[in-house]
């Protein structure tokens, strides 16, 4: 049965997704030869592998410890 408890700490998740996307820009705009187009599908494969990786951390971490 869902809680309905309010999050307290929705900052943390904002946080990171900050530093992910900051991340990413920054590793993307590391490479100056190819156009822009390229650079833009760039971050959103490697903010899609970013959040594949987050989410199975997550649900490790979730079935660790229940």
């Amino acid at each position: 049965m869902p809680s309905s408890r309010k999050p307290q700490n929705t900052w943390v998740f904002f946080a990171s997704g900050a530093l992910a996307l900051l991340l990413v820009a920054g590793v993307v705009s590391l490479d100056r030869l190819s156009a822009p187009v390229d650079g833009v599908i760039r971050v959103g494969a490697l903010l899609g592998y970013l959040s594949v990786f987050l989410a199975a951390l997550s649900s490790n971490y979730m079935r660790c410890a229940s």
